[in-house]
């Protein structure tokens, strides 16, 4: 078609992820949502007759079917995948069961169905493919540079980018934050940088925020305007012009993001990722979760549910080896929207911050009258009064702990990619009388 581009053979190189080549799995390759049986064509029939069946088993059962659903799982794709990437969808279903099976029940699953590739049942758990000298070393690190060329989420803000070199296929990017602290605004800054820059797909799984309102924030964040100048465009007759000039640019720089404004189980994830490459014929690049404690998930308590998920949003970004973007509120303990975050307030659950690769810690902070910054210059009056602090709170590739204040335009919603240390301000003492 004119004026559109064929993503999986010849795809555009804007940056650097933008690349694809034969290395990369098609998500197709590892979820097939729709229940065609393959083993035995002549159930087919009787296949039609149970849609959505999978999508059904893959969001979890309760103890007494665990074991009859998981071989009807790994059924269905052991003849469509190698017998290591049936088990690893397996490891993320059962993270959905009531409770979950062990993790040789698992094993046992998949070497039940393996009979034509039974290498999965002669190879040990303990196995000198598991021995790596420094030859395989090495082969598995330049493995790592190539697919950091082929897909590597960069946040867009140059300081914290310098200190954790994006986010990689796989890999858990983790926001905390308080209700109010610009979270939800910075996953979707970062979410329209990618969108704008790459010629992959950034889905936004929006939990919280209904769709009305995600549209009326972007129009914001490219206009540079406030949500109500947004609505007075859309309601105003006389302002016609404008409003089909702004709903053309959003179109234009949104084309390769979609939203999914509904409660997701982890399995529900891979299957819109799958159905949305499939039906708008694009790679999904990234993905982003708003938020962690209002996913679907199993758990006898919150405590339980909310560590199941967090371990699973990993599990999940490797299976579709892609980044994740996953916001999570603090607990209690990180009181109002301008106290200090720290590594161990994730609410609910310590597994949170465990599960990730990079934990970022948001909060505002009371603007100091004597501090300027090259970005204040013309903003509305009392705009500059906000800052927005950013701490890297854990860095798999480097050293954590750097506080930085972000580039605000708070009417806007809009989060640039400057930033410049932070210091925490010292409270005079008081003089005891």
């Amino acid at each position: 078609m004119p004026d559109t581009y064929n993503f999986k053979y010849d795809p555009p190189e804007r940056c650097e992820v933008a690349t694809y080549d034969q290395f990369y799995n098609d998500l197709s390759d590892f979820l097939e949502i729709l229940p065609e049986s393959t083993q035995k064509p002549e159930r087919k029939n009787t296949e039609q007759k149970e849609p959505g069946w999978l999508q059904k088993l893959m969001g979890g059962v309760n103890e007494p079917g665990r074991n009859a659903a998981g071989a009807r799982i790994a059924g269905y794709f052991i003849n469509k995948l190698p017998s290591v990437d049936v088990l690893t969808i397996l490891e993320v279903w059962n993270l959905n069961n009531t409770p979950p099976l062990k993790e040789k029940e698992i094993h046992s699953i998949v070497k039940s169905v393996s009979r034509y590739q039974p290498e999965i049942e002669t190879k040990a758990r303990v196995d000198i493919s598991n021995v790596y000298d420094a030859s395989r070393m090495v082969e598995a690190y330049q493995e790592h540079i190539a697919n950091l060329k082929k897909n590597r989420f960069i946040l867009g803000i140059s300081e914290i980018d310098k200190r954790i070199r994006g986010v990689a296929a796989g890999e858990v990017l983790t926001i905390l934050a308080r209700s109010g602290s610009f979270k939800t605004a910075m996953l979707q800054n970062l979410l329209k940088n990618y969108a704008q820059n790459s010629a992959w797909a950034a889905v936004f799984f929006s939990i919280e925020m209904p769709v009305p309102s995600v549209t009326e924030r972007y129009f914001q964040i490219l206009d540079g305007c406030t949500g109500r100048e947004v609505e007075s465009v859309f309601t105003d007759t006389t302002q016609l012009e404008m409003k089909n000039a702004s709903i053309g640019q959003f179109v234009k720089d949104l084309q390769r993001f979609f939203v999914i404004p509904t409660r997701v189980s982890l399995s529900d994830i891979g299957a819109y990722v799958r159905l949305i490459e499939t039906e708008k014929n694009v790679k999904v690049g990234v993905i982003g979760i708003d938020y962690l404690g209002l996913m679907d998930g199993p758990g006898s308590n919150t405590y339980e549910t909310v560590s199941r998920l967090a371990t699973g949003t990993k599990n999940i970004a490797k299976l579709l080896n892609i980044p994740v973007i996953l916001l999570s509120q603090v607990s209690r303990k990180g009181g109002s929207g301008q106290s200090e975050i720290s590594l161990d307030m994730g609410r609910d659950s310590g597994a949170i911050e465990e599960g990730a690769d990079f934990v970022l810690g948001l909060w505002q902070q009371q603007r100091d009258e004597k501090d300027t910054d090259v970005w204040t210059d013309g903003l509305p009056d009392g705009e500059s009064q906000i800052d927005l602090i950013c701490k890297i709170l854990k860095n798999r590739k480097g050293p954590a702990g750097s506080t930085w204040k972000l580039e605000l335009v708070a009417h806007a919603m809009q989060i640039g990619a400057n930033a410049v240390p932070y210091q925490q301000r010292k409270e005079p003492k008081s003089k005891g009388y």
